[in-house]
C-alpha cells in the first residue's frame, strides 16, 4: 500500500479540484483544505469531506501538502509553511531551484487543462514529477500512480518546455476557438454546424501530422478568398487571420 494516506491541499481552484477528488475518490484521504474564506473553498472543503481552515497554521505538520497556487504565489505559500511538512507544488513552470529549500519539496504537475464544472478522469493524464530528494520523488511517484498510469520524472527545464507547447496546444487554440465562437454569433451561424469539423480536425492527429493535415485557403496559396474572407475582419480577429494565413503560406510556399 502506498505510504501516503493523508494530504492536505492550499488552494481551491481548478488544479486542487480535480486532484483532492481524484485522490478521494482512491482512498487518499483528503484531510484539510486552506485558503481564503470563500464558498468555493468551502464547498470544496465539503464534497471532498475535508476540514476547512482558513489560517496556514492550521495545516497538519509532517503531512503532505499541495500547494495549488498562482506560480508567482508558490514561494510565499513555501516560506510560511512548517519545515517538517512534505510538499508537492503542481505548477508547470516554477523551477523547482527557485524555492526555498527543504528536505521534502517536489513537483506533481499534471500536464492537462482542468475547469471546475468539467468532469475529467485523470487515469491517463501524463503526471510529471521531479524533487532532489529522490526518496521524496519515489513517493511523490507512487502517489501519481495511485490516480494515474502516467507518470514521468522530469527536471525542470524540461517541465518548462513541455509547459511552453501546452500553451500553444490548448490555451492558444482555445483562444482561437472563442474568436471563432464570436464571429458565429455575429453572421448568424450555428457553431454546432461546426463541431463534427472541430473534432475531425483532432481527430486527424492520431493518423498524421499537423503539417500534413493542413487544408484551406493558406495551404493552398489562394490568395484571392483570402483577400475576401479579410475584408470582412476587423481589429485583433483581422490581425490574427492575416498573420496565421502568412504562417501558413511560409510554411507550405506558393
Amino acid at each position: 500500500m502506498n505510504r501516503i494516506q493523508q494530504i492536505s491541499f492550499i488552494g481551491y481552484g481548478n488544479v486542487a479540484t480535480h486532484l483532492s477528488r481524484a485522490f478521494q475518490k482512491k482512498g487518499i484521504e483528503v484531510t484539510h483544505i486552506y485558503g481564503p474564506e470563500s464558498h468555493s473553498a468551502i464547498k470544496l472543503a465539503a464534497e471532498v469531506n475535508a476540514s476547512y481552515c482558513s489560517k496556514i497554521e492550521e495545516l497538519p505538520v509532517g503531512q503532505l501538502t499541495f500547494v495549488c497556487v498562482p506560480d508567482d504565489e508558490i514561494a510565499n505559500v513555501v516560506e510560511k509553511l512548517n519545515t517538517d511538512t512534505p510538499i508537492a507544488y503542481t505548477s508547470g513552470f516554477q523551477d523547482l531551484s527557485d524555492l526555498p529549500k527543504r528536505s521534502k519539496i517536489g513537483v506533481f504537475y499534471p500536464l492537462q487543462t482542468f475547469s471546475k464544472t468539467v468532469e475529467l478522469e485523470l487515469s491517463d493524464v501524463p503526471i510529471f514529477i521531479e524533487s532532489e530528494n529522490a526518496g521524496y520523488q519515489k513517493e511523490l511517484i507512487e502517489l501519481g500512480e495511485v490516480i494515474s498510469v502516467n507518470v514521468h520524472v522530469a527536471d525542470s527545464d524540461h517541465r518548462q518546455k513541455m509547459h511552453a507547447v501546452a500553451v500553444w496546444v490548448n490555451n492558444f487554440t482555445n483562444h482561437l476557438i472563442h474568436h471563432a465562437q464570436e464571429l458565429a454569433r455575429e453572421n448568424n451561424v450555428s457553431f454546432e454546424h461546426l463541431r463534427p469539423l472541430l473534432k475531425e480536425t483532432i481527430n486527424k492527429l492520431d493518423y498524421v501530422s499537423a503539417y500534413e493535415a493542413q487544408t484551406g485557403p493558406a495551404r493552398r496559396n489562394d490568395l484571392n478568398t483570402i483577400e475576401q474572407q479579410a475584408a470582412h475582419l476587423t481589429g485583433i480577429k483581422k490581425e490574427l487571420y492575416d498573420l496565421i494565413s502568412k504562417s501558413i503560406i511560409e510554411t507550405y510556399g506558393p
